[in-house]
């Protein structure tokens, strides 16, 4: 199977991130004990990503501070 970057760049194995929904506030990157979220910052294209998606831990502090609902839990079922 064929590992796909750019999957990682929006999802860790417990939260999923829509860049699109991204208002660029920068709360999450404030809130992440595990330092997993970074942002992508220019002028035109603002949003974050996960730059280490395997340091998630699952704490969902992204998904609660995220006033635009970028941030969505993944459901196990």
């Amino acid at each position: 199977m064929k590992h796909n970057k750019s999957i990682e760049r929006i999802r860790t194995p417990y939260v999923w991130l829509n860049p699109r929904k991204c208002k660029a506030c920068w709360a999450c990157l404030d809130a992440c004990p595990s330092k997993v979220i970074g942002k992508v910052s220019f002028l035109w294209h603002r949003h974050a990503l996960t730059v280490n998606s395997g340091a998630c831990t699952g704490c969902l502090k992204c998904v609660k501070t995220c006033s635009a609902g970028a941030f969505n839990k993944i459901s196990k079922t």
